[in-house]
């Protein structure tokens, strides 16, 4: 069913969509599956481009996603070395639409468990670990629904959204800036939106439908 839906949104998306001459852009930080993502924005019926360090960066990127995979401390060592976290700020100052996904998402606080460094502190909050029980193993792996909460623009068309996680650290739900909510073992933040700039805990790119919507509705974003 999923195949015959790639098929058929693949085809409608690349009539329609690539009307709007968006310039989509993915930082390669060197841990993520980056070319995932490309993929499923290919399928959305757009192209993305790769950026491995900031002169790869240009004015005319209208959406950034940061993908990621990997240990917090070498995520956001490997943005500062590469000049990305600079290139982040002045994209969010700029106001473009910004998605963070998985370990992209947690660099865009303050900081994790994990590591000791500091992250892009664009969301005042920390990430903790889960605690691990016979009920609820370590880490978080597998398709869970989320609640949204507020009004969610990534969220916009997709009924019971349900999408793929694999994560050991998580976000608290308390945040200000929420914009779904996870149960697995605790509820903790599965999404945010502060303005333009957006954090997914789960993974779209493997999220079937419900990623490709996901997706569309953040490159629709201006």
């Amino acid at each position: 069913m999923w195949k015959f839906y790639q098929r058929k949104w693949y085809s409608f998306s690349k009539i329609i969509l690539n009307k709007n001459n968006m310039k989509v852009a993915l930082i390669n930080s060197g841990i993520s599956n980056i070319k995932s993502v490309h993929n499923m924005i290919k399928m959305v019926g757009y192209e993305s481009i790769f950026l491995n360090n900031e002169n790869d960066y240009d004015k005319d990127i209208s959406h950034l996603i940061i993908p990621g995979i990997g240990s917090f401390d070498t995520g956001i060592n490997n943005l500062k070395i590469k000049g990305f976290d600079q290139i982040i700020h002045d994209h969010i100052s700029n106001e473009k639409p910004l998605l963070g996904i998985c370990l992209g998402m947690q660099l865009l606080t303050e900081g994790s468990e994990e590591g000791c460094l500091p992250g892009l502190s664009i969301i005042n909050n920390s990430c903790k670990k889960f605690q691990p029980s016979k009920a609820f193993k370590v880490p978080h792996m597998g398709w869970n629904y989320v609640e949204p909460c507020n009004s969610s623009k990534l969220l916009a068309n997709i009924s019971k959204p349900k999408f793929y996680f694999v994560h050991s650290y998580f976000l608290s739900r308390e945040i200000k800036y929420a914009s779904s909510l996870c149960n697995y073992s605790v509820n903790f933040c599965s999404s945010f939106e502060k303005n333009n700039t957006f954090g997914v805990q789960f993974h779209p790119e493997k999220s079937h439908k419900y990623g490709f919507q996901l997706l569309k509705n953040f490159i629709n974003i201006k």
